[in-house]
């Protein structure tokens, strides 16, 4: 019997741009509807003028590099999870065309799953400027799911188990919703 899992977009990209908050939207993906990856563009130096906040330049610099860096990092952390649910899907297709079979399915399936362990243990570890901390508990929670979600997949291939497919397709609309949130938050901060 051949379990068969209909892939949904699953990618979303935002770019923000530094002046304006523009979000564009591109779809790819794996499995939900719009996991979004946040683009932020690499900065080499931050230029400071004068506030009138009280802040030396110095201290605002080094704000402003903190919360670029975490960004940076971010960018590359959702730029991974997107190629990894891209690759993801593109299997689904071709299993869904017969062109691959489950085992394949599974053992993909297990490496993403190490992959997301990977990207974890980085989120658990960057510094995380005060502005970003609730996005970044979001964050985590919303990897944490798609982690399971391939650990789910990898079962569910594995025991031809439609319902743990159908759990592991929840979870990830559940990381979706989260890591939609959380990014949401990053762009607004400036």
């Amino acid at each position: 019997m051949h379990v068969r899992f209909i892939k949904k977009k699953m990618i979303v990209t935002l770019f923000p741009l530094i002046l304006l908050l523009l979000v564009t939207v591109l779809a790819s993906g794996c499995i939900s509807e719009s996991v979004e990856t946040i683009t932020v563009p690499r900065t080499g130096t931050a230029i400071v003028t004068g506030t009138g906040t009280g802040v030396t330049a110095p201290a605002a610099a080094s704000f402003a590099t903190e919360k670029n860096t975490y960004r940076n990092g971010i960018n590359d952390l959702t730029s991974r999870a997107k190629q990894i649910n891209a690759d993801y899907s593109a299997l689904i297709d071709k299993y869904n065309s017969g062109q691959a079979n489950n085992v394949e399915l599974q053992t993909l399936a297990d490496l993403d799953r190490t992959s997301y362990e990977e990207m974890i243990g980085k989120l658990t570890e960057m510094k995380v400027p005060a502005e970003f901390q609730e996005a970044h508990k979001l964050l985590i929670s919303g990897f944490n799911k798609l982690h399971t979600t391939f650990v789910d997949y990898r079962d569910g291939y594995g025991k031809n188990d439609q319902n743990m497919l159908n759990t592991a397709r929840d979870l990830d609309n559940q990381a979706v919703t989260e890591i939609n949130q959380a990014v949401n938050i990053i762009v607004q901060v400036q």
